[in-house]
Protein backbone atom coordinates (compact mmCIF):
# COMPACT_ATOMS: atom_id res chain seq x y z
CA UNK A 1 0.00 0.00 0.00
CA UNK A 2 2.92 2.04 0.82
CA UNK A 3 4.03 1.76 -2.56
CA UNK A 4 0.57 3.62 -4.05
CA UNK A 5 1.11 6.24 -1.56
CA UNK A 6 4.65 7.18 -3.16
CA UNK A 7 3.78 6.17 -6.98
CA UNK A 8 0.60 8.30 -6.36
CA UNK A 9 2.87 11.42 -5.28
CA UNK A 10 5.65 11.33 -7.50
CA UNK A 11 2.93 11.06 -10.46
CA UNK A 12 0.62 14.00 -8.98
CA UNK A 13 4.04 16.35 -8.53
CA UNK A 14 5.42 15.71 -12.43
CA UNK A 15 1.65 16.75 -12.94
CA UNK A 16 1.52 19.85 -11.33
CA UNK A 17 5.36 20.59 -12.21
CA UNK A 18 5.47 19.79 -15.43
CA UNK A 19 2.12 19.60 -17.50
CA UNK A 20 0.63 16.97 -19.00
CA UNK A 21 3.35 15.56 -20.58
CA UNK A 22 5.15 14.57 -17.44
CA UNK A 23 2.05 13.19 -16.29
CA UNK A 24 2.02 10.46 -19.77
CA UNK A 25 5.70 9.91 -18.80
CA UNK A 26 4.74 9.54 -15.32
CA UNK A 27 1.97 7.05 -16.23
CA UNK A 28 4.12 5.23 -18.52
CA UNK A 29 6.81 4.60 -15.41
CA UNK A 30 3.97 3.21 -13.84
CA UNK A 31 2.59 0.88 -16.31
CA UNK A 32 6.57 -0.39 -16.52
CA UNK A 33 7.44 -0.46 -13.36
CA UNK A 34 8.71 -3.86 -11.83
CA UNK A 35 5.83 -5.51 -9.54
CA UNK A 36 6.90 -8.27 -6.82
CA UNK A 37 3.81 -10.39 -7.23
CA UNK A 38 1.85 -10.68 -10.38
CA UNK A 39 -1.98 -10.49 -8.44
CA UNK A 40 -1.06 -7.33 -7.10
CA UNK A 41 -2.28 -3.42 -8.11
CA UNK A 42 -0.91 -0.83 -9.95
CA UNK A 43 -2.07 2.74 -10.10
CA UNK A 44 -1.96 4.60 -13.16
CA UNK A 45 -2.81 8.20 -13.66
CA UNK A 46 -3.33 9.53 -17.26
CA UNK A 47 -4.39 13.12 -17.82
CA UNK A 48 -8.15 14.07 -18.89
CA UNK A 49 -8.74 17.20 -20.74
CA UNK A 50 -12.22 19.17 -19.95
CA UNK A 51 -13.18 22.45 -21.93
CA UNK A 52 -12.72 25.36 -20.02
CA UNK A 53 -15.77 26.29 -21.57
CA UNK A 54 -18.42 24.01 -19.55
CA UNK A 55 -16.43 24.33 -15.85
CA UNK A 56 -15.58 27.75 -15.61
CA UNK A 57 -17.65 30.82 -14.69
CA UNK A 58 -16.01 34.28 -14.41
CA UNK A 59 -16.55 36.11 -10.90
CA UNK A 60 -19.48 38.24 -10.11
CA UNK A 61 -18.77 42.01 -9.65
CA UNK A 62 -20.92 44.86 -8.07
CA UNK A 63 -24.20 45.18 -9.37
CA UNK A 64 -24.77 49.23 -10.40
CA UNK A 65 -28.30 50.09 -9.77
CA UNK A 66 -28.82 53.07 -12.28
CA UNK A 67 -32.29 53.97 -10.95
CA UNK A 68 -29.96 55.33 -7.96
CA UNK A 69 -27.00 56.53 -9.08
CA UNK A 70 -26.76 60.09 -10.19
CA UNK A 71 -23.92 59.68 -12.91
CA UNK A 72 -23.71 56.56 -15.15
CA UNK A 73 -19.98 55.42 -15.87
CA UNK A 74 -18.46 57.46 -18.63
CA UNK A 75 -18.02 54.05 -20.00
CA UNK A 76 -19.50 50.68 -19.44
CA UNK A 77 -17.17 48.72 -21.47
CA UNK A 78 -13.52 49.96 -20.75
CA UNK A 79 -11.04 50.15 -24.25
CA UNK A 80 -8.83 47.12 -22.36
CA UNK A 81 -11.39 44.51 -23.84
CA UNK A 82 -10.60 41.84 -26.53
CA UNK A 83 -14.74 40.61 -26.58
CA UNK A 84 -17.89 42.50 -25.61
CA UNK A 85 -20.93 40.74 -25.41
CA UNK A 86 -24.16 42.35 -23.27
CA UNK A 87 -26.59 40.82 -22.20
CA UNK A 88 -30.18 42.60 -21.38
CA UNK A 89 -33.39 40.65 -19.52
CA UNK A 90 -36.15 41.63 -18.38
CA UNK A 91 -36.62 40.48 -14.65
CA UNK A 92 -39.97 38.36 -15.01
CA UNK A 93 -40.73 39.32 -10.95
CA UNK A 94 -40.72 43.27 -11.90
CA UNK A 95 -41.67 44.31 -15.41
CA UNK A 96 -40.17 47.65 -14.63
CA UNK A 97 -37.07 46.23 -14.18
CA UNK A 98 -34.14 45.53 -16.62
CA UNK A 99 -30.84 43.29 -15.80
CA UNK A 100 -27.93 43.86 -18.32
CA UNK A 101 -24.25 41.61 -17.97
CA UNK A 102 -21.72 42.76 -19.75
CA UNK A 103 -18.67 39.90 -20.60
CA UNK A 104 -15.46 40.00 -22.11
CA UNK A 105 -15.46 36.18 -23.24
CA UNK A 106 -12.43 35.81 -24.61
CA UNK A 107 -10.72 37.10 -21.40
CA UNK A 108 -13.40 34.95 -19.23
CA UNK A 109 -14.11 38.11 -17.19
CA UNK A 110 -17.46 39.79 -16.47
CA UNK A 111 -17.22 43.43 -16.61
CA UNK A 112 -20.14 44.41 -15.59
CA UNK A 113 -23.87 43.75 -13.79
CA UNK A 114 -26.57 46.75 -13.76
CA UNK A 115 -29.83 46.87 -12.77
CA UNK A 116 -32.23 49.84 -13.87
CA UNK A 117 -35.69 50.80 -14.71
CA UNK A 118 -37.19 49.47 -17.76
CA UNK A 119 -37.53 54.05 -18.96
CA UNK A 120 -33.73 54.19 -18.44
CA UNK A 121 -33.32 50.92 -21.10
CA UNK A 122 -33.39 52.87 -24.25
CA UNK A 123 -30.80 55.11 -22.88
CA UNK A 124 -28.40 52.31 -21.60
CA UNK A 125 -28.65 50.51 -24.79
CA UNK A 126 -27.56 53.63 -26.50
CA UNK A 127 -24.34 53.88 -24.24
CA UNK A 128 -23.72 50.06 -25.02
CA UNK A 129 -24.28 50.92 -28.84
CA UNK A 130 -21.71 54.00 -28.15
CA UNK A 131 -18.92 51.80 -26.15
CA UNK A 132 -18.84 48.78 -29.15
CA UNK A 133 -18.30 51.77 -32.04
CA UNK A 134 -15.40 53.13 -30.13
CA UNK A 135 -13.93 50.02 -29.75
CA UNK A 136 -13.83 49.48 -32.89
CA UNK A 137 -12.70 52.83 -33.87
CA UNK A 138 -9.68 52.07 -31.35
CA UNK A 139 -9.39 48.28 -32.89
CA UNK A 140 -8.88 50.23 -36.25
CA UNK A 141 -6.92 53.06 -35.38
CA UNK A 142 -4.62 49.65 -33.70
CA UNK A 143 -5.32 51.85 -30.08
CA UNK A 144 -7.33 48.18 -28.77
CA UNK A 145 -4.86 45.28 -30.52
CA UNK A 146 -6.84 42.02 -30.12
CA UNK A 147 -10.45 43.17 -29.98
CA UNK A 148 -12.46 40.83 -31.85
CA UNK A 149 -16.06 42.62 -31.61
CA UNK A 150 -19.05 42.17 -29.76
CA UNK A 151 -22.99 42.65 -29.74
CA UNK A 152 -25.46 43.57 -27.44
CA UNK A 153 -28.19 40.68 -26.85
CA UNK A 154 -31.72 41.06 -25.65
CA UNK A 155 -32.77 37.73 -24.53
CA UNK A 156 -36.51 36.79 -23.71
CA UNK A 157 -37.45 36.92 -20.25
CA UNK A 158 -36.60 33.22 -18.38
CA UNK A 159 -39.39 31.33 -17.39
CA UNK A 160 -40.58 30.88 -14.06
CA UNK A 161 -39.87 29.77 -11.32
CA UNK A 162 -38.53 33.70 -11.16
CA UNK A 163 -34.82 33.32 -11.12
CA UNK A 164 -32.37 34.97 -8.44
CA UNK A 165 -29.27 37.40 -10.05
CA UNK A 166 -26.87 34.41 -9.78
CA UNK A 167 -29.26 32.76 -12.13
CA UNK A 168 -29.69 34.92 -14.39
CA UNK A 169 -25.58 35.86 -14.32
CA UNK A 170 -25.30 31.87 -15.31
CA UNK A 171 -27.51 32.19 -18.16
CA UNK A 172 -26.19 35.30 -19.45
CA UNK A 173 -22.79 33.71 -19.27
CA UNK A 174 -23.89 30.80 -21.43
CA UNK A 175 -25.98 33.00 -23.95
CA UNK A 176 -22.73 35.44 -24.46
CA UNK A 177 -20.33 32.44 -24.77
CA UNK A 178 -22.25 31.07 -27.54
CA UNK A 179 -22.65 34.22 -29.25
CA UNK A 180 -19.13 34.90 -29.12
CA UNK A 181 -18.81 31.00 -30.36
CA UNK A 182 -20.59 32.26 -33.57
CA UNK A 183 -18.77 35.33 -34.22
CA UNK A 184 -15.37 34.03 -33.47
CA UNK A 185 -13.79 31.18 -34.81
CA UNK A 186 -12.04 29.85 -31.47
CA UNK A 187 -10.05 26.27 -30.84
CA UNK A 188 -11.86 24.99 -27.57
CA UNK A 189 -9.27 25.83 -24.57
CA UNK A 190 -8.60 22.78 -22.61
CA UNK A 191 -7.71 22.27 -18.82
CA UNK A 192 -5.62 19.84 -17.28
CA UNK A 193 -7.23 17.22 -14.64
CA UNK A 194 -6.99 13.30 -13.59
CA UNK A 195 -8.87 10.33 -13.45
CA UNK A 196 -7.61 7.69 -11.82
CA UNK A 197 -6.98 3.79 -13.35
CA UNK A 198 -6.53 0.67 -11.19
CA UNK A 199 -5.11 -1.98 -13.47
CA UNK A 200 -4.42 -5.58 -12.40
Amino acid sequence: MRRYVYLLSAVTLALSACGPEAGEEAALAAEQAPVGEAAQEVLVIRPVFTPVAQVYQPPQPALLDLSTTRIWPTRFIPSTVKSSYTVIYNFPGDPGTFYAFGFDVKNYTTVFMVRGQSTQKAAFKSEIDADLRALSYEAALGLSTGYEGGRQIDVPTPPSPTPNINDLLAKAWDESKYQYMADVAQPIIYMPSAVLYLQP
